[in-house]
């Protein structure tokens, strides 16, 4: 059996790889003729935007999507993730895992099909951070200032991106509350960290953005997070502190702190950025295939 290659952090993709996935133009291609397989979507969180994607990235590629959630009853929760995804990987073209642990590259060496990470515990989600970056690259992003802005600890996709902006031109600003910061193996050099104590200071940081990338405060492994009042986004706000160019990016579910009086206004940047979610997954998963 061949070995195949996966995408478990950003960190796998070269400088050359990332621009390709994210470059401007989303016209989408069919698949090769001769492509058929399926591609499993093996998710034990439920993402409504995360799978649905990978679902039409499969059906551009001529892959059959097909979705499997591990949760169940007492005994089958017990099950060990790594083995199901061995075992989907001798049935599958491919495999997405969406995961509430890390996953462990370790445990994933000889499979004949790819492994893509499609959020894994408090760890990475690279694919979302490559949307990220094609959503930022239509609007032009060297020589940018892009703020992310809120559980900067807990969310993943902040961790992918981080690594992700690390690697462009950009001056990159982290805004979080205390104790919620960006852990240390995913800062970049050169990121400026802020505390948000109060408005005015996140106020500040926002009056320079090109682009502000936000989420909530609170996630699924930390609900009683707080201090999420002042990482909010109106449009009285935006219209107070933003730049007219600037764009509001989000990778949703929104929880209260991005309102929905932003929807249509020149700063939403949020619906085009998930429009882009199929194309980059379908770059993505043709990447992988064909490598």
């Amino acid at each position: 059996m061949s070995t195949a290659r996966h995408l478990l952090s950003v960190d796998a993709l070269s400088d050359a790889e990332v621009e390709r996935i994210t470059r401007p133009g989303y016209a989408p291609r069919v698949g090769r003729a001769s492509r058929r397989g399926t591609l499993a979507c093996l998710f034990q969180q439920p993402s409504l935007r995360t799978m649905s994607s990978f679902a039409f990235a499969g059906a551009r590629l001529g892959l059959t999507p097909v979705p499997i959630a591990t949760t169940g009853d007492a005994l089958r929760d017990q099950c060990d993730l790594h083995d199901e995804v061995r075992q989907l990987s001798l049935v599958s073209t491919c495999v997405a895992v969406r995961s509430a642990a890390p996953l462990d590259a370790a445990r994933l060496v000889r499979l004949g099909a790819p492994v893509v990470n499609a959020g894994d515990g408090s760890n990475e989600h690279p694919t979302q951070a490559l949307v990220d970056i094609a959503a930022m690259r239509r609007d032009g992003l060297d020589g940018r200032t892009v703020v992310l802005m809120g559980n900067l600890r807990d969310h993943r996709v902040h961790h992918s991106l981080a690594r992700l902006l690390g690697r462009q031109d950009v001056r990159l600003v982290l805004v979080s509350p205390a104790g919620l910061a960006l852990p240390p193996r995913f800062l970049p050099e050169g990121a400026q960290q802020i505390e948000a104590t109060d408005a005015r200071t996140v106020d500040e940081v926002l009056a320079t953005a090109d682009f502000v990338y936000m989420t909530p405060v609170q996630y699924w492994n930390t609900p009683d997070a707080r201090h999420g009042d002042v990482l909010s986004m109106d449009l009285a706000r935006a219209r107070r502190v933003l730049r007219r160019e600037a764009k509001v990016l989000h990778p949703f579910p929104r929880l209260g702190e991005l309102a929905e009086d932003l929807d249509g206004s020149p700063w939403d940047g949020y619906h085009a950025q998930t429009a882009l979610g199929p194309e980059v997954r379908r770059r993505t998963l043709a990447m992988l295939l064909d490598a």
